[in-house]
């Protein structure tokens, strides 16, 4: 038959687990000035877990950030002589700390000469997170490949007539991605296109006041000149004349 532990002697054993970290952290944190090592800072990292847990329960905050947090955090620090480390090593000691599996696995990659070198907790998790976002974009980059391949691959499989709208598809978003961030020399190309485009609203606007005008109960007109032919009416035709392109638009300079 198995016991069951008291509660009281499992708060003591995690009292008793947190004053130990603490001490080691307290002792590699002495040592640091005279011998760095990765080890050292491992241990400093889950001290400083330890008190930024402390402050969190002792607060009640959801997350390490806020005035009473910061005091309370302030205060366990000093307590257990931290106060000396600069606020940004105890961040990346902290961070060293919360990714340690990741980082540890990132250093087992390295050369014995180069894990040597690397030992502060600030490069280390720099160097961790340039390494982790460049294997995402590599990732990335061949999930992408293997996808594009695949869609190759099942387009081939269907009839002209169903592979035409995916290949239609596929032009309109590749162009799209291209216009978002178009390279210099294709500026005047684009300024080109948006002359035509406001050219085109400008005679569509005004072919529209012109029909307005011709629906107006002062115009003796047909109501609609096309419809008017069908109607046996008189048909007034729309002069408009199309705006050029190589004309200044307004607001621009000539």
């Amino acid at each position: 038959m198995l016991r069951t532990v008291p509660d009281e002697t499992r708060q003591a054993a995690a009292r008793f687990a947190e004053q130990r970290t603490i001490r080691a952290g307290i002792e590699a944190w002495t040592a640091i000035t005279k011998a760095e090592s990765f080890e050292g800072w491992k241990a400093i990292g889950r001290a400083l877990q330890v008190g930024r847990d402390h402050a969190l329960r002792a607060t009640g905050a959801n997350a390490p950030m806020g005035r009473r947090y910061s005091t309370a955090f302030c205060d366990w620090i000093k307590q257990h002589h931290f106060d000396r480390m600069p606020k940004s090593t105890r961040s990346v000691a902290l961070e060293l700390n919360e990714n340690i599996a990741a980082i540890e696995a990132w250093r087992s990659t390295l050369t014995e000469k180069q894990r040597r070198r690397c030992v502060h907790p600030l490069s280390n998790v720099r160097r961790w997170r340039s390494a982790t976002a460049q294997a995402k974009s590599i990732d990335a980059h061949r999930a992408a490949t293997a996808a594009w391949r695949r869609f190759v691959a099942c387009v081939e499989m269907l009839s002209p007539d169903q592979a035409a709208p995916l290949w239609r598809d596929i032009q309109a978003a590749a162009s799209t991605a291209m216009e978002m961030s178009p390279p210099m020399s294709d500026l005047a190309d684009i300024e080109r296109r948006l002359a035509l485009v406001e050219a085109f609203l400008d005679t569509e606007l005004r072919e529209r006041q012109h029909l307005a005008h011709l629906n107006s109960p002062n115009c003796s007109g047909p109501i609609n000149p096309w419809y008017g032919r069908s109607l046996g009416l008189p048909v007034q035709p729309v002069n408009i004349c199309p705006i050029s392109t190589d004309t200044p638009l307004r607001g621009t300079k000539s």
